[in-house]
């Protein structure tokens, strides 16, 4: 088991620079490139360890393409995750400066004859969602600090998509244009972005598709945030037995793949309970808070407190359950159950606040961490197009049980920070 606590972290409290720090580790660094990856992630965070150990493995043998052959994490600084501002701090002082190392390397080693070229650039085109959707926009910020700790050159659109898949298409092409080499798309639905991979593909620069929830053609990597069964398990144990009828306000986002799987869950409760009838609604973007209140003000009056019915809300994201909290407020009602997903810092208040019974926690650093853990492997070579590998997202359910144990363990979730 490797320790929670990498020695370069100790070093650097303790005030010892990091050059300092190399040094006195050289002596170990004789032996073969698995024993190498092995002190790297000894004594580094995560990220920082997959960059050191491409610096020795150059400045020790400037073998052919090491970082082809080296097996890097699937999650980078999983540690780091819900850890609070100083590893967080270190993280970054640890892969800037062995970005700053191997910068150094290749400047000063040229390739041999037959080697593979290991300072080619790695240009990260980012293609955002929508400026509404805060959790993809913080989760998008993170990745461009780690990309850009790695050394890699980043362009990040957040607003443009403006969730409009057409958009979505011209900015990936702009930034084949510009010379990327890496584009990830975040939460896409991968049909919708034909002219985009295309483009991609032809151009030979493999896509990545955060929550695009499949693997579309030209991708090399996917993951999937949006059906969660387990979340469908609290919601069915919360219908009240006694009920005659379940009446559901459903606030989709069908443009989305994580609303197609959120919409999937409520769908199949609904066929599950012929109790359960859904009201359902297309969620504007931009515009979520407001389009999530004006929609609850018309259902709340279309079904005023009855006995034998229970009411519930359920919101693909936060935003429009802001809005539905906001219409309960006004017309003095408290009598419907509200199920949201993100777990926004907002949305984790109205959680404690009891307004919203269930939400889910995807974790924007864990998210960060896992894409760009998986676009070193698209880089090295190993998730590849023609390889390609679709992975799910990790999550936690917050509920009005739980909420109070969950601020104590994750404060910063209830912060712009985040989580």
């Amino acid at each position: 088991m490797l320790g929670k606590e990498p020695l370069l972290w100790r070093a650097l409290e303790r005030g010892e620079s990091v050059v300092d720090f190399v040094r006195s580790i050289m002596p170990e660094l004789a032996g073969a490139s698995s024993k190498v990856r092995w002190i790297a992630l000894r004594y580094l965070p995560g990220g920082a360890s997959n960059v050191f150990t491409k610096y020795i493995l150059c400045t020790r043998t400037r073998s052919r393409g090491p970082a082809s052959s080296m097996k890097i994490g699937d999650t980078v600084n999983s540690t780091f995750t819900h850890r609070g501002k100083r590893r967080r701090w270190l993280s970054a002082i640890a892969l800037a400066a062995s970005a700053a190392l191997l910068s150094a390397c290749a400047t000063a080693a040229p390739a041999e004859d037959g080697d593979t070229d290991e300072t080619q650039t790695v240009r990260v085109g980012i293609v955002g969602f929508s400026a509404a959707d805060a959790t993809a926009n913080k989760t998008a910020e993170l990745m461009v600090e780690q990309a850009e700790a790695l050394g890699w050159e980043t362009e990040y659109q957040a607003a443009n998509p403006a969730g409009d898949s057409a958009s979505a298409n011209s900015l990936i092409q702009v930034m084949l244009q510009k010379g990327a080499t890496v584009i990830i798309t975040m939460n896409f639905d991968p049909d919708t972005l034909g002219a985009g991979l295309a483009a991609a593909r032809e151009a030979g620069v493999p896509v990545m598709g955060m929550s695009s929830g499949k693997l579309g053609d030209g991708m090399a990597w996917a993951s999937n945030v949006g059906y969660i069964p387990e979340y469908g398990e609290l919601i069915r144990s919360d219908l009240d037995p006694a009920a005659e009828r379940v009446e559901v306000l459903n606030l989709q986002f069908l443009l989305a793949t994580p609303g197609q799987g959120r919409d999937q869950l409520m769908q199949e409760i609904a066929a599950d309970d012929p109790r359960v009838n859904l009201t359902d609604r297309e969620v504007p973007i931009p515009g979520a808070v407001q389009g999530g209140r004006d929609f609850t003000t018309a259902w709340l009056a279309a079904n005023p407190p009855t006995p034998g019915v229970q009411l519930i809300i359920y919101a693909v994201f936060d935003q429009p359950a802001e809005g539905a909290v906001a219409a309960l407020r006004q017309a003095g009602r408290d009598d419907v159950l509200i199920y949201s997903y993100d777990a926004t810092p907002v949305g984790l208040e109205l959680v404690k606040e009891g307004w919203i019974r269930g939400n889910i926690q995807n974790g924007r650093q864990a998210q960060a961490d896992q894409v760009i853990a998986a676009a070193q492997k698209v880089v090295s070579g190993e998730f590849t197009v023609d390889n390609p590998v679709l992975v799910p997202v990790a999550f936690f359910i917050v509920t009005t049980d739980n909420v109070e144990q969950y601020e104590r363990d994750f404060p910063a979730a209830f912060t712009e920070e985040g989580v």
